[in-house]
């Protein structure tokens, strides 16, 4: 059956509507490429910081941080939904939260895409609290590495809360990608 929505193109070929979000139109060669090519910040960063580097990051933190308290399962889908948390953006670009505040529509468009790639990948569409709070803490060690210091102004919600013990290496997209493939598989076995 046709779809008769806005779409976009993907990396791997596919068409990817807006309007008509199916599980099926989310795949793990997609994410992981465009991530790697996708800066945080909108750009502005000291050097290029992929949003996959700091999905890898995100996947350890929540990992760290969760290790003593679950199960190896629990543990697993802890780590798999940090790696994809910010899969979403695949498929609607890295918006600076202040803008992303401002754009209507921006909200119910992502969270359609963010249950269709919990649903393609199998992990819960609420937000664990340890990848909430891993996001949060690398946020912090980001700012750390990757701008300047303006203050608490800058991620009022981070005030108390320390960086996460994470390398911010700025790797370059070939690099990013192969890194949230490994880490993809290995969370996979």
């Amino acid at each position: 059956m046709a779809r008769n929505s806005e779409w976009i193109q993907t990396y791997t070929g596919k068409q990817f509507h807006f309007d008509d979000i199916h599980p099926g139109d989310i795949d793990l060669e997609t994410v992981a490429h465009v991530l790697s090519n996708l800066c945080r910040y909108g750009g502005h960063c000291r050097e290029f910081y992929s949003v996959a580097e700091h999905s890898v990051n995100v996947s350890l933190a929540a990992e760290a941080a969760e290790a003593g308290t679950t199960c190896r399962s629990s543990l697993q889908e802890v780590a798999l939904q940090g790696l994809l948390h910010d899969a979403t953006e695949a498929y609607c670009v890295d918006v600076p939260k202040p803008l992303k505040r401002m754009l209507r529509d921006y909200d119910a468009i992502e969270q359609r895409i963010w249950l269709a790639v919990a649903k393609h990948f199998g992990v819960p569409h609420d937000l664990f609290e340890a990848v909430r709070h891993a996001d949060h803490t690398v946020l912090l060690a980001e700012q750390r590495v990757l701008m300047p210091d303006v203050g608490p102004d800058w991620f009022p919600e981070g005030v108390g809360l320390e960086p996460a013990d994470v390398r911010i290496a700025c790797w370059g997209p070939t690099e990013a990608k192969r890194r949230f493939m490994h880490r993809f598989m290995g969370l996979m076995k």
